[in-house]
C-alpha cells in the first residue's frame, strides 16, 4: 500500500523509440513524467545529502556507493524538509528531528512509520536528473 493507501501499481508509459523508459509506481498512464536536472554529480557530497527543488517537491539526493538516490526530503514525521540533514547508515538515512529512519532504496521506514516517495534518477555525463509527475 502506498503513503495514501492506494495499491502501488506500475504502469508504463510511452515514450518515442530509443528513448530512456522508467516506470513510477502508482502513477496513472496518462499522466506525464518530467525529467528535472538537478545538479551536477560531482557538487553532491559523498557523506551528506543535499536538498533540490524538482516538479515542485523537495527531494534530498543522496550519493551511495557510486549511485544517487532520490526520496521525499519531507519526514512523515513532523512534516518538515529535513531528510537532506539527516544521518546516513549504509542505504538507510534518519531524520535530524526525531530519529525515524527510512530506507533509501524504498522510503519505507525502518524506525518509527510510513512511506516517503522515492524517484528515479538518471545520470548522463555528470549531470543529475530526477522524474517527477507532471502537474496537470
Amino acid at each position: 500500500m502506498t503513503d495514501e493507501g492506494r495499491s502501488s501499481s506500475v504502469h508504463r508509459i510511452p515514450v518515442p523509440e530509443g528513448a530512456p523508459t522508467f516506470a513510477v509506481p502508482g502513477k496513472r498512464p496518462d499522466m506525464g513524467v518530467q525529467r528535472v536536472r538537478v545538479g551536477e554529480l560531482e557538487d553532491l557530497p559523498l557523506r551528506r545529502g543535499k536538498l533540490v527543488c524538482a516538479g515542485g517537491k523537495e527531494i534530498a539526493l543522496w550519493r551511495v556507493d557510486g549511485g544517487v538516490y532520490a526520496i521525499s526530503a519531507v519526514c512523515a514525521h513532523q512534516h518538515v524538509a529535513t531528510l537532506h540533514e539527516g544521518m546516513r547508515n549504509g542505504s538507510t538515512v534518519a531524520c535530524p528531528l526525531h530519529g525515524w529512519t527510512y530506507s533509501l532504496e524504498s522510503g519505507r521506514a525502518v524506525v518509527g512509520s510510513g512511506i516517503l516517495r522515492t524517484y528515479p534518477v538518471a545520470v548522463e555525463r555528470g549531470i543529475v536528473y530526477v522524474e517527477v509527475d507532471e502537474d496537470v
